[in-house]
């Protein structure tokens, strides 16, 4: 499910300064058209047109995730206040329940001689408190950018034609690096150096220095990454 609007960041300018009024205007009515749930092929456009399109569409698809990772988080919430509401309910009638019963075997004595002991625990003891809202909310925010960083690289390949390989695996050292990655490059610089990276011979393996093309793992290595965002690979 996508937002029915989109934001458009400072960071986008890289992507974008390049291209002439005509180009930003047919960018844009395909934007809407991708925002309208149709399907946009950009197999056929200038290399500046995908990169500016990646951008943006990586951009919606953060902010719907967002979006709808915020609904569903107000949806438990409402849930988990309408259990507490009934488990508070049923607690006070508990309550009033075993006063009585106490009232009763008060007035009528204890015929095996044992003190009566409060064996009632308040339900709301078992009932599920909600977690730190802030750890969880950056928890969820992070995962959200690996799996869009994945979903970049891999849609990457598809509009470059590129031979380096899609990520299938998401190794927890592979999680550590992506994250690495996201901290230390901001904004679009990331999807600037991947971009960059899909259309470099090295990487390609089209160079006498490498036939091969370079890994994911290799790539993500900050040092590595850093060339292919200034364009020395």
């Amino acid at each position: 499910m996508k937002t029915d609007s989109f934001l458009l960041y400072k960071s986008h300018l890289a992507a974008l300064q390049s291209l002439s009024d005509e180009q930003i205007g047919f960018l844009f009515r395909n934007v809407y058209r991708l925002l309208n749930g149709e399907t946009v092929e950009t197999d056929t456009w200038e290399s500046s047109l995908r990169v500016a399109f990646q951008f943006i569409k990586l951009q919606i698809d953060i902010d719907s995730e967002k979006y709808l990772q915020k609904t569903k988080r107000n949806d438990e919430k409402r849930k988990w206040r309408k259990e507490q509401r009934n488990v508070k309910s049923n607690s006070q009638s508990e309550e009033t329940s075993h006063a009585r019963v106490n009232e009763n075997e008060n007035e009528n004595g204890n015929e095996n001689g044992n003190e009566n002991e409060n064996e009632n625990v308040s339900l709301s003891f078992f009932s599920k408190n909600p977690k730190n809202e802030e750890e969880d909310e950056k928890e969820k925010n992070k995962e959200e950018k690996i799996q869009s960083f994945i979903k970049f690289w891999n849609d990457a390949i598809d509009s470059s034609g590129s031979r380096l390989r899609k990520v299938r695996i998401l190794t927890p050292e592979r999680r550590q690096r992506i994250a690495a990655i996201i901290e230390t490059f901001p904004g679009t610089q990331a999807a600037v150096a991947i971009n960059y990276a899909m259309r470099s011979q090295y990487c390609n393996g089209e160079t006498q220095r490498r036939t091969k093309p370079v890994d994911f793992d290799w790539l993500m290595r900050l040092e590595n990454f850093t060339k292919a965002l200034e364009g020395s690979l």
